[in-house]
């Protein structure tokens, strides 16, 4: 698998979040409108190389939550997305409230492309 295809398969797994009203976002977005789901992908983690040649890399990710509800059910919506991507590994990295009753949640990904 190619890098841009292990991104495009996060991307993909979150757009029916749109549909049910919840904007995702591809890097920052700005604003205090909730929920939303902010996603990332990040550098190389690691790769595996034969023959002086690439032929796999591990690409790393996060995926952001914010929302005043508490107990959200979407929360497990987004975990069930992101199980139903094949080859992805992620776990629940932070969870957190903020002052004026945002909840925050953040899932730290990995994929080999």
């Amino acid at each position: 698998m190619r890098y841009m295809d292990t991104v495009k398969r996060v991307r993909d797994a979150l757009k029916p979040f749109v549909e049910k009203g919840i904007p995702v976002n591809h890097g920052a977005s700005k604003g205090k409108d909730y929920p939303k789901i902010i996603w990332m992908h990040g550098p190389e983690e690691t790769g595996l190389h034969k023959d002086n040649r690439k032929i796999a890399q591990t690409v790393t990710g996060e995926v952001y939550y914010f929302t005043r509800q508490e107990y959200d059910p979407i929360v497990d919506e987004i975990q069930e997305a992101l199980n139903g991507i094949t080859g992805l590994g992620w776990r629940l990295s932070e969870v957190e409230v903020s002052e004026d009753g945002v909840w925050f949640y953040s899932w730290d990904w990995e994929a080999v492309s």
